[in-house]
């Protein structure tokens, strides 16, 4: 088995190697991160039992080696790839921007709802709290809001319910 990695994946000790152990005990500590271990023998993925196993006394050990047991310990990647977008936008300063909610027309039928400014919306929720965990359910209700908020028309669920999953399966791919 030495020398696998589950699809979507990655390896504690590689992280460890990339971040640094505080960096990634502080995020399995805090349950930001979930790890698995793998047998090497059958090649089985167990997730810890206890969630706040990373608090332990050795837990320390645990992360510097990448392995317990003689298992070694990956991490999913969604939550790596989401956590660090978080804390390169935490780290950016963040510009004074003027949004200018008004559609300009040409000629023809204005449209009824403001789509370019829903998904602007879910642009500017993503890079400042990161939608990746959210559900559908939640961006639908938020997006609700934002069009009551804005003063339009509120569409039906299922026509936003089209663009967030659009939205998601265009930012956030699934492998």
């Amino acid at each position: 088995m030495s020398g696998f990695v589950p699809f979507g994946f990655v390896r504690l000790l590689d992280l460890v190697a990339e971040h640094g152990a505080d960096f990634m005990g502080r995020r399995l500590a805090s349950g930001q991160f979930t790890a698995s271990m793998i047998d090497p023998t059958t090649g089985r993925m167990t997730g810890f039992a206890r969630p706040n196993f990373f608090r332990l006394a050795g837990a320390e050990e645990i992360i510097r080696t990448g392995q317990k047991d003689g298992r070694e310990i990956f991490v999913a990647t969604r939550q790596v790839s989401q956590a660090l977008h978080s804390i390169r936008n935490a780290q950016r300063p963040t510009p004074e921007l003027v949004v200018d909610n008004t559609v300009r027309h040409s000629g023809g039928r204005p449209p009824k709802y403001d789509w370019e400014g829903a998904l602007i919306e879910l642009a500017r929720l993503d890079g400042e709290t990161g939608i990746g965990s959210m559900s559908q359910a939640d961006l639908v209700r938020h997006l609700h809001q934002w069009f009551i908020a804005s003063g339009q028309d509120d569409p039906s669920d299922s026509d936003i319910k089209k663009r967030v999953k659009r939205y998601q399966d265009t930012v956030w791919p699934k492998t």
